[in-house]
């Protein structure tokens, strides 16, 4: 063979010669001009393959015009599926999701400082653990249904529910019969 005689080979005899598959060779070659063609198959040279494994393996940071209108027209399509999600309700804005969860914890905080003026005076009276425990559990249940009720309407849309701590003066087990008050006596 002389110096001067070029080989060019198909994408089948690429993938002969180098052992990889005519699938990558076509990913390698793509982008690379053939350098002849007859009815069967386009040919590339040594020289047109060692260009497109160059760019295949190791691509260069320039960008041509095709590569910023595929990147555009990707982002469009992005920003319509996005789009298309939001008018589903698939999809909320990050920033409704960080205000709704900074009021879920103000409605979790408003509930939590407001147990022990609760249930000071509601156990007061209370002459056994157990009934302070009732006591307790009865008034933190509630708070904890006033919270997920705040919580529920938060997510739905509403502003909250209202979780003000005014107490009456009723226990919160309901009657009890009088005690004598601990310590006295």
């Amino acid at each position: 063979m002389s110096n001067k005689e070029r080989i060019e080979l198909s994408i089948s005899g690429w993938a002969r010669e180098t052992g990889l598959d005519r699938r990558t060779i076509s990913k390698i070659l793509d982008p690379i001009k053939h350098d002849s063609q007859d009815n069967l198959a386009k040919y590339w040279t040594a020289r047109g393959f060692l260009e497109g494994v160059r760019r295949y393996y190791a691509p260069e940071e320039e960008t041509t015009l095709n590569d910023e209108r595929l990147r555009l027209t990707k982002a469009q399509a992005d920003e319509r599926e996005i789009a298309v999600a939001k008018a589903r309700g698939e999809v909320i804005e990050v920033e409704h999701v960080a205000q709704t969860l900074a009021d879920v914890m103000a409605q979790i905080k408003s509930n939590l400082t407001n147990l022990p003026p609760k249930l000071a005076p509601a156990v007061f009276n209370s002459t056994t653990a157990r009934e302070v425990e009732e006591v307790a559990k009865d008034i933190i249940h509630a708070a904890l249904w006033r919270a997920s009720e705040a919580v529920e309407n938060l997510i739905s849309g509403g502003e909250g529910a209202d979780t003000s701590s005014e107490t009456d003066d009723q226990p919160v087990g309901g009657d009890r019969e009088e005690t004598e008050p601990r310590g006295i006596g």
